[in-house]
């Protein structure tokens, strides 16, 4: 079985999932329960989640009008 670097797992796929799936994610192993758990990753999240909601809310304005 061919094993992906973590920092490849993280920033091309497991930030852009929402919180559910990244909690089911943290029961896969130990590694990624401590690598989805680190501060950083959290902070990384939240940030991509805020840019996301304000570019939803932005194109939701430009559909209304």
């Amino acid at each position: 079985m061919v094993s992906f670097p973590f920092d490849i797992l993280l920033f091309g796929i497991l930030l852009r999932l929402n919180a559910r799936s990244i909690d089911r994610c943290k029961c896969a192993c130990r590694e990624w329960r401590h690598g989805l758990s680190l501060w950083v990753f959290v902070w990384l999240h939240l940030t991509m989640l805020k840019v996301i909601w304000k570019l939803y809310g932005r194109i939701a304005r430009r559909c209304i009008k």
